[in-house]
């Protein structure tokens, strides 16, 4: 999101992931590798993500900390209890033609305030781990992790700490009350 990602969006040889929550617009080598033919399920098997993840991309943050968007890819991997599979359908212009769409994201439950997400403590754990280099730019920060890194630290972490992702630790919410919701947005 941002200025940078705007430019890297419109460059000329940008390549741009048709998905309908989540576009994703590369450049390199492995851009077309990376963005071409995406599934339906933003953060399943064959997405970008998957395939970022795959590919040992990194994760390069301005003025964020070491969360990402990339953590919602990590949660649906690692099947917390707090985030579902939702699905959503509209419609996507493309080439000038509009056409039906579905998308899939792991979106987490209503129910409960105390499963907002919340970057603090993986941006805490990371730098402490030194997993997360970070260098002043400016009046801010540039950060770097690799998706490896993030992965394995959730995995780790997950087990002892099962909140850690969400605002429950700091509401001191041991179990968040989970109300199940449709499936189909």
């Amino acid at each position: 999101m941002g200025l940078f990602a705007e430019w890297v969006r419109r460059h000329p040889d940008a390549r741009r992931a048709v998905d309908p929550c989540f576009s994703v617009a590369a450049l390199g080598g492995a851009a077309e590798a990376l963005t071409a033919e995406v599934p339906e399920n933003s953060y399943g098997p064959g997405s970008f993500f998957d395939r970022f993840y795959e590919a040992g991309g990194k994760i390069l943050n301005f003025n964020f900390g070491a969360g990402s968007t990339f953590v919602h890819y990590v949660e649906r991997r690692l099947q917390v209890p707090y985030r579902f599979d939702k699905t959503f359908s509209g419609r996507i212009r493309r080439n000038g033609e509009e056409h039906s769409a579905r998308s899939t994201i792991c979106v987490r439950y209503l129910s409960d305030d105390a499963l907002i997400n919340a970057p603090e403590p993986l941006d805490r754990l990371a730098r402490a781990e030194g997993l997360f280099y970070s260098r002043r730019l400016g009046r801010g920060e540039l950060g770097l992790i690799t998706a490896a890194d993030f992965h394995d630290l959730i995995a780790r972490t997950l087990p002892y700490r099962p909140w850690f992702l969400t605002r429950a630790e700091e509401m001191d919410v041991t179990k968040p009350h989970i109300v199940a919701e449709p499936r189909i947005g």
